[in-house]
């Protein structure tokens, strides 16, 4: 019966198999009539199709109960072979585009879409109908819930349509203008008749061919689409409704035919989920929901794996840590075996000193007695008897002294590429392969394992030293800036202006200043005499005006260390660099601490130091803002931000780490880019940080001691008391003046100044030029 435009199966309409119908349908009125006067070639494949179609069907419950053999109508294979065999030209082709079927057309045409992977596999199909839940009108699919949407059917073939309903329209023959151009006889047209009337019109001499001829083509091309794909029914013909909607091809694509076809499909289910062997529609989009549920069965697999691989990779770590104690060992086993053969090759050089002595005697001795010839002669003999015996015995110890050291270094050798191994497992985790279990066993003293543990220790106290804590010297030495000196602002543009640019000068030649009077100003040698007493008592004074915290530590540091802050600060001028060297390109400029940049410029300057931080776990970036030093800390491995701020927030949120945004983000995203990680940008506020005192400026103290806890790993305290921030400024000033290799001498210090107030003046100069030019 016909229904809402859409060819159903009647109830009073007897079931046939699906196979057999195709047959049928297949064959013209002659060949049907024919039939007794088969030809031996044509009974022998009626023989071959209808032995295969047996082997197909399922067998019986019972010997009394037969199954209905399904061949679901819906296929991609006919479209395939039909669009194969046209020669379309350029004017089909353009048409086509227009149509919602064109991306399937375009993909078959390009062969993109295989013969075999194109197989229709009715059993899956069955399977999914049987699990259709009328409830919800969803499958269900690996005990979950799936429904077929018009966005799914969209996904699956491609089709560009708009929302025009379809199923509202009820056309009949006599309505549909193709049926009555193309004078068509026939009740309904099926597939046979659709591919007679295209190659019909493809025959055509190329000057009798009409333009209404080549419009036909495409509709016959997407009727045949949607009757053997999309609208499969039981029978072999469409319905004029689908027909009437490809009359005017501009307008196919205005049609919902997405919806239509789910409407169809979910309609069929309804109707046939008890008989999933009558179902119509557009079936094969259900073996999409087939291969949902293999993705889900395999995402499962791939958690169980995630999990074994997990456990895999910490029983790996401890195998690497034990790998790296028996490394030790081995260590110490070579220096002792070294030291044994040293002091055996002192004892065989004193042997050949005795020897060469007694070859003396022996010589003065000529005149000696006969019998004391003798026996100097037989104790001679007795030594070299011994020395020979005791060469041969150094001999044989120093070749298996040779032959052991070879063993070990070659057992080190091995070792060493396992822990190699093993590194290189613990950052790719999905490629690793399970080491030897067990290695053998090595009896070592563990005296080197102490001794280099000192030595690590020893080394992390000596960077702390040396090298972290240049970054916050000058917060201390800033406390004895005179007090009319103006202070270091915010304002980027005039920082910009005052930063040093690279001069090609001799940094220890003078070449002079000029005050704001015209005068030339003298640099200041320093007296390197034991007796400053006239410019020791002009500081006094002016220290004495300083605040009591700073006298406290000025008195906490040595006498030699006291003499040379004096010294330095006879320039009465302040200090905007926090460190320098010779190389230009590791120069730290106070201005360097400030935030903000683009990220352009933050790629190059990571890029400098990209080898050390895709390689680290933990960075530390010390943050200067708004006269304050805060301390940023990026954890690798945890993947988070971490922030630091000696002064407790007031509410939720921290300004200062707001400001850190910038930076988070140039950093963040250049490690994401270069790694394989997923770090996020935003911080964590941590509440253990040390409170610095109200009106104290013992911000960059805090910052320094929670370096110096992180690099030598040890816990931070969340209290530091008054005295322990004074005499921790004490040392980071101690330790920043005894440096030999320090950069700010007054010499050094003079010069640069110069080139700064010249550099300025030049720009000056500049900048005026180009403002006469304007005017």
């Amino acid at each position: 019966m016909e229904e809402a435009g859409v060819i159903t199966r009647s109830k009073t309409q007897p079931d046939k198999p699906a196979t057999s119908m195709v047959s049928q349908a297949s064959q013209s009125p002659s060949q049907t009539r024919g039939k007794k006067r088969q030809s031996p070639k044509q009974k022998n494949i009626a023989k071959k199709h209808q032995r295969l179609t047996q082997e197909s069907e399922p067998e019986p419950d019972s010997p009394t109960q037969t199954q209905k053999q399904c061949t679901f109508k819906s296929n991609v294979i006919g479209t395939l072979g039909l669009l194969s065999k046209l020669n379309l030209n350029n004017a089909h082709l353009e048409l086509l585009k227009q149509t919602p079927f064109w991306m399937l057309i375009d993909a078959i045409k390009k062969g993109k879409l295989a013969e075999k992977a194109c197989l229709k596999h009715d059993k899956p199909i069955l399977s999914i109908i049987e699990n259709y839940d009328t409830n919800d009108s969803k499958f269900l699919i690996g005990g979950k819930k799936v429904a077929i949407t018009r966005n799914d059917i969209k996904l699956i073939f491609g089709i560009a349509c708009g929302n025009k309903p379809i199923g509202d329209l009820n056309k009949k023959k006599i309505d549909v203008a193709f049926a009555t151009r193309r004078g068509i006889q026939e009740a309904r047209i099926g597939s046979k008749k659709m591919k007679d009337m295209i190659n019909e019109i493809l025959q055509k001499r190329e000057e009798s061919i009409t333009d209404e001829d080549i419009r036909d083509v495409v509709r016959l091309i997407c009727m045949f689409i949607c009757l053997t794909l999309f609208f499969s029914t039981s029978g072999v013909t469409i319905a004029w409704t689908y027909v009437h909607c490809m009359e005017k091809i501009e307008e196919i694509k205005d049609y919902d035919w997405d919806q239509s076809i789910a409407e169809t499909l979910n309609t069929s289910m309804h109707k046939f989920h008890d008989k999933p062997r009558d179902a119509t529609g557009c079936v094969v989009a259900l073996m999409t929901q087939e291969q949902h549920k293999v993705l889900i069965e395999k995402t499962a697999d791939l958690e169980k794996d995630s999990n074994a691989m997990k456990n895999q990779l910490l029983k790996m770590e401890k195998e690497r840590d034990s790998l790296e104690e028996k490394l030790q060992k081995m260590d110490t086993l070579s220096n002792v075996l070294k030291k044994d053969r040293d002091e055996m090759e002192n004892q065989l050089l004193e042997m050949r000193k005795e020897r060469d002595s007694l070859k003396e005697t022996l010589q003065n001795t000529d005149a000696m007695s006969d019998n004391n010839k003798k026996a100097l002669t037989m104790q001679i003999e007795s030594l070299t008897t011994e020395k020979g015996q005791l060469q041969k015995y150094l001999n044989t110890t120093e070749q298996r002294q040779k032959a052991i050291i070879v063993q070990k270094d070659a057992e080190i050798r091995s070792l060493t590429n396992k822990l190699s191994l093993t590194n290189k497992l613990s950052i790719q985790p999905r490629h690793t392969k399970e080491p030897q279990k067990h290695l053998p066993a090595i009896e070592t003293d563990s005296s080197l394992l102490t001794q280099r543990s000192e030595e690590s220790i020893h080394n992390i106290t000596q960077t702390y030293t040396d090298q972290k804590i240049e970054q916050v010297v000058h917060e201390v030495t800033q406390l004895y800036a005179p007090a009319e000196k103006k202070s270091e602002g915010d304002n980027k543009d005039d920082n910009a202006k005052q930063r040093p640019r690279k001069q090609n000068k001799d940094e220890n030649y003078y070449y002079g200043s000029i005050t704001k009077d015209g005068h030339k100003k003298e640099p200041i040698v320093l007296d390197e005499t034991d007796e400053p007493q006239a410019e020791i008592k002009k500081l006094d004074n002016k220290i004495a005006l300083l605040e009591k915290k700073a006298r406290i530590v000025l008195a906490l540091l040595p006498d030699q260390c006291q003499e040379t802050i004096r010294k330095f600060w006879e320039l009465e001028e302040g200090c905007t660099h926090v460190w320098d060297c010779e190389d230009p390109n590791l120069r730290i400029y106070q201005e360097d601490t400030f935030l903000g940049g683009d990220q352009n410029s933050a790629k190059r300057a990571l890029d400098g130091v990209s080898s050390k931080i895709l390689k680290t776990r933990t960075i530390l970036i010390p943050i200067y803002g708004s006269s304050h030093y805060t301390l940023l800390e990026l954890d690798t491995i945890d993947q988070e931000w971490r922030f630091y701020n000696s002064i407790r927030r007031q509410g939720r949120r921290d300004r200062y780490c707001e400001a850190t945004a910038t930076l988070r983000n140039n950093v963040t995203n250049y490690i994401n880019q270069h790694s394989n990680k997923k770090i996020k940008t935003s911080a964590k506020l941590l509440n253990n940080t040390p409170q610095q005192e109200p009106g104290s400026v013992d911000c960059a103290v805090v910052v320094a001691y929670i370096i110096r806890q992180k690099l030598m790993k040890q816990p931070i305290q969340s209290d530091l008391s008054k005295q322990q921030c004074l005499q921790m400024r004490a040392d980071i000033v101690e330790a920043f003046v005894s440096d030999p290799n320090r950069s700010w001498t007054p010499e050094i210090y003079h010069n640069r100044m110069e080139n700064l107030r010249l550099q300025k003046f030049y720009d000056d100069q500049e900048l005026l030029q180009e403002k006469e030019k304007q005017a």
